[in-house]
């Protein structure tokens, strides 16, 4: 079915190959399914036409996927040097600098993502909450 789906967002773009939120979609979910480097291109490719800050988060969330912690965590710095900041982002933000050990750092988004969500839940960051607060 996924597959299916997958294939369905091709067909259209074939007929509107400059449809970016198809474009996104697709990758999107070639993320969800699992395909990395499809995903990543389809991403990129929306941001040759229309830089929009929702294609560099996805791009950093393929990154944080392949566990290359360092071109994640570069672009979601970039990011928020644009003012592009929101709950998911500094998440990801977390999650990434906790797998590059950098506990202190981690602690610090962390934080930020409690005090906008008090009752935030995240199995893999919550193993450090009492570290942090």
């Amino acid at each position: 079915m996924h597959i299916n789906f997958i294939e369905e967002i091709r067909s259209l773009l074939s007929h509107s190959p400059d449809e970016h939120d198809l474009r996104f979609l697709l990758a999107d979910h070639l993320m969800e399914f699992g395909f990395l480097e499809e995903a990543e291109n389809e991403f990129r490719n929306v941001l040759l036409k229309n830089d929009h800050p929702l294609s560099k988060a996805g791009i950093a969330r393929v990154y944080f996927l392949k566990e290359s912690y360092s071109n994640c965590k570069q672009e979601l710095e970039a990011l928020m040097a644009l003012g592009f900041i929101d709950v998911n982002i500094l998440v990801l933000y977390a999650r990434c600098l906790l797998r590059q050990n950098q506990i202190i750092d981690a602690c610090h988004q962390y934080k930020k993502v409690v005090l906008q969500h008090p009752l935030f839940k995240d199995d893999e960051l919550d193993q450090i909450r009492m570290v942090c607060m």
